[in-house]
């Protein structure tokens, strides 16, 4: 019991996180969440867009469109699905599953 009131009787107790809220209990924080920067961008159905085919990976562009950012990535696909998946497409063996998992495999190459 002593021991328990020699504790509370420190001088060092009110610089502590007694209720364990990450902060310390003699301190009266305000947190402020950051505020996030809005674009001034609205979407333009109007907009011109750049030319995605003659950027580089080093030139991304806006596209007032849709108020996004757009970059072009060079592969070696000509075709977001391998030729075997268009063909399967084609003769109607290819469910939006099978497209999907395509696609990303694509993409993710």
């Amino acid at each position: 019991m002593a021991e328990e009131e020699e504790l509370t009787k420190s001088k060092f107790i009110r610089h502590q996180d007694q209720n364990r809220d990450g902060l310390i209990d003699v301190c009266d924080v305000k947190i402020t969440p950051a505020e996030i920067p809005c674009l001034d961008c609205s979407p333009n159905p109007n907009a011109l867009v750049d030319n995605w085919k003659s950027k580089t990976i080093e030139e991304p562009f806006l596209n007032e469109k849709t108020c996004v950012y757009h970059i072009t990535v060079v592969t070696e696909h000509s075709t977001t699905l391998s030729k075997p998946h268009l063909e399967a497409y084609a003769d109607d063996n290819f469910n939006t599953d099978q497209q999907d998992e395509a696609m990303t495999e694509r993409f993710d190459e």
